[in-house]
């Protein structure tokens, strides 16, 4: 087995001899059942049906792979018979980030059975039904935050203008739909149907605003758009809503009248509660790290001298101290992203300010000292102040999306789950000073990791200068703070940190055993993984990996069977097939054939042969 997909020849025996003993849950057997023998399907005791003519069972009848995806509806379906709701796409996030995880995940090809896989969806069950599991709550975090596209400010302006266009739409039909000549009544529910679209489309609803409004907008300017022609009406309806809207922001802004409806006023508000609260949010997870770690650092030991690692404390309860500790790392992690989408937008609302009081003023200087203004004069001014106020509107909105990604990851890291983690912590003031648990460095190291995957500089710099790389290395991820900063290699462009410089001259006697324990062990914890923003990458290669295992085993009733071919003296394998060649060269003689007479009659002969000609050369370079 592989951490992407299960093969199914390799798979099915121990099976079916598992499923004939009675060994395998009846619901997980039939599941699975299905996935393999596509084709059928099972009811009452058509399974014993399969157990006898599975054997014999033609190849392409078999489904050849049961990947992780396949598994997600079975999950799905068994978090719902506990009554738990888990949408479709975090199960499968889940699952591909938990099923590589050395503790709680799936074992590899030697060691799988069908008994690991049911404990293996039992645990995720039980982690899932936690309300203190920190690895759950660390993947919620990281998925909702990165799903929650609404921080970014230019996806939040495209959204608002989106859904406001939908409502105007509504609007600007039901004002469109008069005829041009109608009734006193028809121009009355007209006439406040334009104020409607005039409020809605600039946001200026309030009991005030509808008073300036109707001493701005009068009968004169309905008998001008009903005197358009329709197809001139909207553009008219548009920029009087734009002119109107600048009259009447102008008018609340220089009278003060409305105090409770002024914009500057909630702006400032809404940073300055925004602002408390990123700042408390991050002073909050600073401290549960600097908790978390100094306690880590007392419980862990790395004897250089004679090269082992000694615990002081119980290995599972250690392992959860450091869990919490990843999960407020990753927490801050976002907490320190929002803020940063907090600046700029804080930023962006300086200078819109600085434009509306620019335009104010602009505004004051020509109606000062004139009874009688023309409009080509003065209302191309009140129409950009009326986009300049859209522009507040949008960003008091995307500080309300800001405020609503914080308080969800404050509702999933709560009071709750921060008390669980101080009890913990408390809990390790009692224990005695003596080793509970020792390994020697060779013992801890994985001299063959199979592990693809590449760690981001800009990703993990932070972190490896904070914790020590070694300790981390051989103690599958716990986190103990670093004292030093050493760059082991030219070749690779990160600093690592250690806890002493002792360990530091250690992992440079152990070099390549510690880069190769150090991937290892980061692409197979899913809290490192979480850590280090690698879920991504993990997903984005069983993706690739399922693609190319599927498009390499084709259905051997149309097409050749695949074969292995050793080349170079890094005997890599390459898939080919020789039915690819001929289509391949096929394909070339019909693009000869196509070509008209005029066009090989522009070329020289010389030319057109070699430019069409199909040669081995060109065949071997499509591989």
């Amino acid at each position: 087995m592989n951490y992407t997909f299960i093969n199914v020849r390799d798979f099915l025996p121990d099976f079916l001899q598992e499923l004939s003993k009675g060994h395998v849950p009846k619901k997980l057997g039939d599941y699975l059942l299905r996935l393999i023998f596509k084709s059928h399907r099972i009811k009452g005791k058509e399974g014993d049906y399969y157990l006898k003519s599975a054997p014999n069972k033609p190849k392409s009848d078999l489904k050849p792979f049961i990947t992780i995806d396949d598994l997600v509806p079975y999950f799905i379906d068994e978090c719902e018979q506990n009554f738990m709701s888990i949408d479709r796409y975090f199960g499968s996030y889940l699952l591909h980030i938990l099923i590589r995880d050395l503790h709680d995940g799936l074992p590899k090809a030697s060691q799988f059975t069908i008994g690991k896989l049911d404990r293996f969806f039992r645990k995720c069950l039980d982690k899932y039904a936690q309300s203190f599991d920190p690895t759950i709550c660390n993947m919620k975090i990281c998925y909702y935050a990165k799903n929650c596209l609404e921080i970014d400010f230019e996806y939040a302006k495209k959204k608002y203008e989106l859904n406001a266009k939908e409502k105007l739409s509504k609007l600007i039909a039901g004002i469109l739909q008069y005829p041009e000549t109608s009734n006193p009544k028809q121009l009355e529910e007209m006439f406040v149907k334009m104020q409607v679209f005039i409020i809605t489309n600039f946001n200026i609803g309030c009991p005030q605003n509808a008073e300036s409004l109707n001493s701005v907008l009068g009968k004169g300017d309905l008998q001008k758009y009903v005197l358009k022609k329709r197809y001139h009406r909207l553009d008219y309806l548009q920029r009087l809503s734009s002119t109107v809207c600048g009259i009447v922001t102008f008018n609340n802004y220089k009278q003060q009248k409305n105090k409770d409806n002024n914009i500057m006023t909630d702006l400032e508000m809404a940073q300055n509660n925004t602002k408390d609260a990123l700042d408390e949010g991050l002073k909050r997870a600073s401290m549960c790290i600097q908790k978390g770690t100094r306690i880590m650092q007392s419980l862990i030991r790395v004897d250089t001298v004679q090269q082992k690692v000694q615990y002081f404390y119980a290995a599972a309860k250690t392992r959860e101290i450091n869990k919490f500790v990843i999960l407020f790392l990753v927490y801050r992690r976002h907490l320190e992203r929002i803020k940063g989408e907090f600046e700029k937008t804080q930023s962006l609302i300086e200078v819109t300010q600085k434009k509306f009081k620019c335009v104010i003023d602009k505004i004051s200087d020509i109606i000062k000292h004139r009874s009688a203004i023309e409009t080509d004069v003065i209302f191309p001014h009140f129409v950009y102040l009326s986009n300049v106020w859209l522009s507040l509107v949008l960003h008091l909105n995307h500080l309300t999306e800001i405020n609503k990604l914080k308080d969800h990851l404050d509702e999933l890291l709560n009071e709750n789950m921060e008390n669980h983690y101080h009890s913990i912590c408390d809990a390790t003031k009692n224990f005695n000073k003596f080793c509970a648990m020792e390994a020697s460095f060779h013992e801890l190291m994985f001299v063959n990791s199979e592990v693809e995957g590449k760690l981001d500089p800009l990703k993990t710099q932070n972190f490896l200068k904070d914790y020590c790389a070694f300790t981390l290395a051989l103690t599958n991820g716990l986190l103990v703070p670093s004292q030093v900063e050493r760059k082991l290699s030219q070749n690779m462009d990160i600093t690592f940190g250690f806890a002493n410089i002792n360990v530091a001259q250690s992992s440079e006697e152990h070099l390549s055993l510690f880069f190769s324990t150090f991937k290892h062990v980061i692409f197979n914890s899913a809290d490192m993984v979480l850590l280090f923003e690698l879920e991504g990458q993990i997903i984005r290669q069983d993706v690739d990996l399922v693609r190319q295992i599927v498009s390499n085993n084709k259905d051997s009733s149309t097409q050749t069977e695949s074969g292995t071919l050793l080349s170079g003296q890094n005997k890599m394998e390459n898939t080919w097939n020789v039915w690819d060649y001929h289509r391949k060269t096929i394909a070339l003689a019909n693009v000869r054939k196509k070509q008209t007479n005029s066009t090989q009659t522009i070329v020289s002969s010389g030319k057109r042969n070699s430019q069409n000609q199909c040669s081995g050369d060109g065949i071997n370079q499509l591989h």
